[in-house]
């Protein structure tokens, strides 16, 4: 009898553990890049005049996390480096005509379309948001005016 009542008591035990620990997971909120010690890029401070301006086209989908770390990468630099964005929503077809037609201007080859994020910057592209942030980090860190990259128009 005793053995029996200590062995209830000690799956009470462990489920009140188990509860406590679910409870505390659903509680703790996702770790930031910056308290996991996942390394951040910054970037280095800008030497130059304000006519250094770099335009970055980002193409992105609302329900992508990736997308997310790319669009709150540009939330910190654009009010310390002149950095335009145009934003194009992947959810919508027009922006998925308008990438296509990146796609073919820049040679992009088939394993890095129809993912987001991909973004757009001078003559160069980055898939994926590590490339995406290496890729403006660097167009920052230039120091140099960095024009809109264009692509005709057209209809398909």
């Amino acid at each position: 009898m005793a053995s029996e009542i200590t062995r209830i008591l000690l799956v009470v035990t462990l489920i009140g553990v188990a509860l406590v620990a679910g409870i505390a997971v659903v509680q703790t909120p996702p770790e930031s890049p910056a308290d996991s010690g996942e390394s951040i890029p910054t970037v280095t401070e800008q030497s130059g005049t304000d006519d250094t301006s770099v335009c970055v086209v980002f193409f992105y989908h609302p329900s992508c996390p990736h997308c997310e770390d790319v669009e709150e990468y540009l939330d910190r630099v654009k009010p310390q480096y002149n950095v335009t964005v145009h934003q194009h929503n992947t959810g919508n077809d027009d922006s998925v005509r308008l990438l296509k037609q990146y796609y073919e201007a820049y040679d992009v080859p088939e394993r890095d379309r129809g993912g987001v994020p991909i973004v757009f910057v001078a003559d160069n592209y980055a898939a994926g948001s590590a490339g995406g942030i290496d890729l403006i980090q660097s167009a920052i860190e230039s120091n140099e005016a960095v024009a809109c990259p264009t692509v005709s128009q057209s209809a398909e």
